[in-house]
């Protein structure tokens, strides 16, 4: 087939070239290449509040991207609160994203003034997305004043966020 040593030259380079080319373009080699998004989840300072699956944090920017490279993901959880009137009420709603999808965790809500607290602890599940709530908290009429409020969630692996929302006005909504 091949009668002339120009022939099985030829053949012989371009099996030299073709096989580390298919091999990059195989799912295994992709599958091997590593995780982009755990990646860009890392880079420009997103290693520092970046966790594990079990919540743990990363020592640097590095420790994250092998990581995410090794088949582990990066989770980047946030916890907000926001501040708003209900029934002539202050409520205060939290919301999570960046959690295990399909969880259940537990939500923290302490809300301080001075000396004086209130709150309360909850399991909250999370969606198929990994986000938590709408969670409501409505302040009492015994609460006046400026108060600080932090809500806190970890879900059942271990992930975990918390938020700190200062100076809240609870007679604000007071009509």
């Amino acid at each position: 087939m091949f009668n002339s040593w120009k022939s099985r030259a030829a053949v012989l380079a371009v099996a030299t070239i073709a096989v580390p080319v298919l091999g990059w373009a195989s799912p295994a080699a992709a599958a091997a290449g590593g995780n982009s998004a755990a990646a860009h989840a890392c880079q420009k300072g997103g290693w520092q509040t970046a966790q594990t699956g079990t919540g743990a944090a990363f020592a640097s920017q590095d420790e994250c991207v092998s990581y995410g490279a090794h088949g582990g993901t990066v989770f980047t959880p946030h916890i907000q609160n926001t501040v708003d009137c209900f029934s002539g009420s202050t409520r205060i709603v939290t919301i999570g994203t960046g959690f295990h999808p399909n969880s259940t965790g537990h939500l923290v809500l302490t809300v301080v003034q001075g000396s004086d607290d209130e709150g309360g602890i909850g399991f909250v599940p999370t969606d198929a997305n990994g986000n938590v709530g709408p969670s409501s908290f409505l302040a009492s009429s015994l609460m006046t004043g400026v108060w600080d409020v932090t809500a806190s969630f970890q879900d059942a692996s271990g992930v975990h966020a918390s938020s700190v929302t200062q100076h809240v006005d609870m007679d604000q909504c007071r009509v």
